[in-house]
């Protein structure tokens, strides 16, 4: 998970591991009633031993345990690892700080191959159900009882998952260069694919044939944060001025003569390798 200072802005936190001199804030916040009843694993009293196993547990690099700051204040905390779990200081509620961290930290995630992300959440708890509905994770059918160490109780909960292709889809990423911008594919650019396809010689590296196998091929090349993925080229108008096909060495591009004539295949093989 990303922890470089320049990746916050005012309006949004900053990510970075938790320090020892935030023992104490960390220690208020899982203290607070308000925060630690909907954190299944926190017990109650959290006094300043469990603040400090807290700590443990967050310096194990595979659990991408960060906290959120603002202007040099610690505002709440995020586990990005076995399981996605979060909160924020209730002076700080209501203000779209966990939504945007949580966008930024979803796409760290997903910048490279991983599993699923999973939030389980209490079926009570609207406001964190409302955040993972807005960021597009999908609510298992089903729900299942999990025991909260601070109530000392058991309550009905939900698990939430988020895919990489469901997150890829969802936030399909745009490579943006001087003259071009290059998007992933979509089912609605059929008729472009179909008009830059005329003229492509069988038996190579495009599809030729009915409308249902051009789908296909638009399908089975669907961005997916890694892998072969169809590209299509478009100007500063959004109109299509060819498309790409990258994941198989050299990318193949598809570009009429008048628009590869203006030198526009040295810039999307720029964009890609980038």
């Amino acid at each position: 998970m990303s922890s470089d200072p320049d990746a916050a802005t005012p309006r949004m936190p900053r990510l970075r591991p938790f320090r020892q001199d935030d023992l104490e804030v960390l220690r208020a916040q899982l203290g607070d009633p308000r925060v630690s009843e909907w954190l299944a694993a926190i017990a109650q009293p959290f006094d300043l031993s469990q603040a400090m196993a807290f700590m443990d547990f967050a310096a194990d690099p595979a659990q991408k345990v960060r906290a959120l700051e603002i202007d040099g204040v610690v505002i709440g905390g995020l586990c990005v690892g076995d399981a996605l779990w979060y909160w924020l200081a209730p002076a700080h509620w209501g203000r779209g700080h966990m939504t945007r961290t949580l966008r930024t930290a979803c796409a760290d995630h997903f910048a490279s191959p991983r599993p699923p992300l999973t939030a389980t959440c209490r079926e009570d708890n609207t406001a964190s159900r409302a955040v993972l509905g807005r960021l597009g994770f999908s609510p298992c059918p089903q729900t299942r009882r999990m025991f909260f160490h601070g109530a000392r109780t058991s309550y009905p909960c939900r698990d939430h998952v988020m895919t990489p292709e469901q997150w890829h889809l969802l936030n399909p990423p745009c490579l943006r260069g001087s003259r071009i911008t290059l998007r992933p594919a979509r089912q609605t650019d059929l008729p472009a694919v179909q008009r830059l396809l005329e003229g492509a010689p069988a038996g190579g590296t495009w599809p030729r044939g009915t409308e249902t196998g051009i789908r296909g091929f638009i399908e089975t090349h669907r961005f997916r944060g890694t892998g072969p993925a169809l590209w299509m080229i478009e100007n500063d108008e959004r109109r299509t001025l060819g498309m790409a096909l990258s994941g198989h060495g050299v990318p193949a591009i598809r570009c009429p003569a008048a628009h590869d004539d203006d030198g526009l295949i040295p810039d999307v093989l720029r964009l890609l390798s980038n």
